[in-house]
């Protein structure tokens, strides 16, 4: 466990899921159902949550210019870092392979796309 994995973990989580709860309350909306107070609570609490994901992520760029100013890097390469930040976040493991998968060359396109991603590990 790192500090990449402890600091923004949780409001990515909390982010995802309230997400999707606004997106079925502005949904069931589209259908006619009345639910105009909802919406604007979901909105807000979505706002903030992305407010304090931000914050968390200005608390750790200091971190990665540490690093980099360790390993000899230039400070362009912060950019590489907190896209392989970003990265292990978001797949959640240092996983070579799944890495491969979200990033190869080989990576589904176009229509069907999502059939394969989903039944399959190709892609």
């Amino acid at each position: 466990m790192t500090i990449v994995d402890v600091e923004p973990r949780p409001p990515l989580m909390r982010e995802e899921m309230l997400y999707k709860s606004l997106q079925r309350v502005q949904g069931a909306v589209m259908i006619g159902v009345d639910a105009g107070s909802d919406i604007k609570m979901l909105e807000k609490m979505v706002e903030d949550v992305r407010k304090e994901i931000a914050d968390k992520a200005t608390r750790l760029i200091p971190g990665f210019i540490n690093i980099a100013k360790y390993l000899g890097l230039d400070l362009d390469d912060i950019n590489g870092l907190n896209g392989l930040t970003g990265l292990l976040v978001y797949i959640k493991s240092a996983s070579y392979r799944k890495s491969i998968r979200y990033l190869g060359p080989y990576k589904a396109r176009g229509r069907d796309a999502w059939r394969i991603k989903k039944y399959s590990s190709k892609a």
